[in-house]
C-alpha cells in the first residue's frame, strides 16, 4: 500500500492505516520523519483500541518521541496492548516488572505476565522466564521451562536455541539434574545444527580437554567443532570468543591424539589470533571501555 493510500484509509478512521501512517512517521518512510505528526496518528488509533498503536505510543511516552517522558503513561499503554495480546506488550511490560522500570520491581507480576503470554502462545517467554527463575535460585522452575522451550527445536522461535544451550549447561554442570554428560552433549548438538556458535565449541572441548572428555582425546573431532564455531563467531563478530578459541586451535596443531603437527596452521591461526585481539579491542572501546 503506497503512502497516498494510507492516508487516505487513515482519514476514513482505519485504525491499522491510522497505526501504519504514524510507523512512516515515525520512521520516516516515504515522508519527512516527525514524531509530532506520528503521536498525532497513533493517539486515533488507540482510542479505537488498536494493541500495536497503544504498544507504540507506550514507547513513545517512554523515550519522549514527540511527547514529554511519562513512564505511568508508558505502562498504562503497555499493559492496554498487553491485555489485548499483543506480545511486544506482554513482554515489555513482564521486563518493566522484572527490572523495575517505571514501576516497583515485581518477579511475581513478571513471573505472572510472562506466563499469561506462553499461554497465548507466545512460547519463546519461556526463555525469559526461566532467567527470572535463574535470578530466584529456583533452578527446578529454570529447568522446566528451559526444557519447554528447547522441546520445541525451532529456530525461528526466539532463545529456543540457547535455550537448547543452556540445557546443555545444566546436564553438563549438575544443576538441578544429576549430572549427565549424554544429556549434554545431546543438547549440545542440537543446539550447534542450529548455528549456535558456544554450543560448537562446547561440543569440541569433549574430545579436547582432558577433565571434560568422556569419549576419549580426538583432536581431529575437536579440530571439526572449532571449526565450525570459529565461523559463527567471526559471523557473529564474537571476536573476544574467536581470540580465545584460536588458542584451543594452535594446540591441537601441536600434534597428538588423531592429529598431525602442523607448522603452516600455527603460524596462520597466531596470526589470525592477533587479528582477533585488534578487533577486540576495538569492541571494547566502541563500547566504552
Amino acid at each position: 500500500m503506497d503512502f497516498a493510500e494510507l492516508r487516505r484509509k487513515a482519514n476514513e478512521n482505519d485504525a491499522e492505516a491510522q497505526y501504519l501512517l504514524a510507523e512512516c512517521y515515525l520512521e520516516g518512510t516515504d515522508v519527512e520523519q516527525s514524531f509530532y505528526h506520528a503521536v498525532k496518528w497513533l493517539e486515533k488509533s488507540v482510542a479505537q483500541n488498536y494493541a500495536a498503536a497503544q504498544y507504540s505510543l507506550g514507547y513513545c511516552f517512554e523515550k519522549g518521541n514527540g511527547v514529554p517522558v511519562d513512564m505511568q503513561k508508558a505502562i498504562e499503554l503497555y499493559r492496554k496492548a498487553a491485555d489485548n495480546g499483543y506480545s511486544y506488550a506482554i513482554g515489555t511490560l513482564a521486563y518493566c516488572y522484572h527490572e523495575g522500570v517505571g514501576v516497583e520491581q515485581s518477579f511475581e507480576k513478571a513471573i505472572e505476565i510472562y506466563s499469561k503470554g506462553i499461554e497465548s502462545g507466545y512460547f519463546d517467554m519461556a526463555h525469559n522466564l526461566a532467567r527470572i527463575y535463574e535470578e530466584m535460585n529456583n533452578f527446578d522452575e529454570a529447568f522446566k521451562w528451559l526444557a519447554f522451550l528447547a522441546e520445541k527445536n525451532d529456530p525461528d522461535l526466539f532463545y529456543c536455541v540457547e535455550s537448547q544451550y543452556l540445557l546443555g549447561k545444566y546436564y553438563q554442570e549438575g544443576k538441578s539434574v544429576k549430572k549427565n554428560n549424554e544429556q549434554a552433549i545431546k543438547w549440545y548438538t542440537l543446539a550447534a545444527e542450529n548455528t549456535h556458535s558456544n554450543a560448537n565449541e562446547e561440543i569440541g572441548d569433549y574430545y579436547y580437554d582432558k577433565l571434560k572428555t568422556i569419549t576419549g582425546l580426538n583432536y581431529n573431532e575437536a579440530v571439526k567443532w572449532y571449526s565450525r564455531a570459529m565461523d559463527l563467531y567471526i559471523e557473529y563478530k564474537q571476536y573476544e570468543e574467536a581470540g580465545k578459541l584460536l588458542l584451543k586451535l594452535i594446540e591441537c596443531y601441536k600434534g597428538g591424539y588423531g592429529l598431525k603437527k602442523d607448522k603452516q596452521k600455527i603460524k596462520q591461526f597466531k596470526q589470525q589470533y592477533n587479528e582477533m585481539r585488534k578487533l577486540s579491542k576495538q569492541q571494547w572501546k566502541e563500547r566504552g571501555y
